[in-house]
């Protein structure tokens, strides 16, 4: 009762409504309430704390696999494009949404994050992430290290299937469209 009593007045402190819901979920666990159990954990990974792995975990260990499928989309559902649905994607090895996720995310840190998992499956799609990303940053002049940073983002892209040849076409480009930025010129010459 104390607890939920502390979720309505604390109902603006994220922190208090985490930890008030993860005692009341151990409570209605160990009084064996079942339904008040799920529903603490259903909270916490669709509201309060998405993307915790533990709850996550615990609230499958409680459906069988088939069942799970169709409370795992839920939970997609709930969460929508949220910001730590792509570690639930990693979890569940649900490579294709995931791929989506990151392509839809601006700029590169989720593909510098997911790339290792994506590569083999997904080696052109990751290089025309990184070919869209780096075009869009190359439009406007930048400072020798960012120029150096791009290079070291190149050099990575070598590395994926089908990568040295999507490179050399960047670079083929490049030259072209900013011949007259030296500093950058230098760096690629160093590729």
């Amino acid at each position: 009762e104390l607890l939920n009593q502390s979720l309505q007045i604390d109902v603006n402190k994220p922190s208090f409504i985490v930890e008030y819901r993860t005692k009341l979920k151990e409570l209605y666990k160990q009084t064996n309430n079942d339904e008040a159990y799920r529903q603490q954990l259903w909270q916490l990974v669709t509201k309060d704390k998405p993307g915790n792995l533990d709850n996550f975990n615990e609230l499958k260990s409680l459906y069988s696999n088939k069942e799970w499928i169709d409370i795992r989309e839920k939970i997609f559902a709930a969460l929508g494009n949220s910001d730590r649905i792509d570690i639930l994607y990693e979890q569940e090895k649900l490579y294709d949404k995931l791929l989506e996720y990151v392509i839809e995310k601006p700029g590169l840190s989720y593909l510098f994050k997911y790339e290792k998992v994506l590569k083999e499956q997904y080696p052109q799609e990751l290089l025309q992430k990184y070919t869209t990303e780096l075009n869009i940053e190359a439009r406007y002049t930048a400072n020798r290290r960012t120029y150096q940073e791009w290079v070291r983002i190149l050099k990575r892209m070598t590395k994926i299937t089908g990568g040295k040849e999507a490179v050399q076409s960047i670079v083929t480009e490049w030259k072209i469209l900013y011949k007259n930025r030296r500093a950058m010129m230098e760096e690629l010459n160093r590729l």
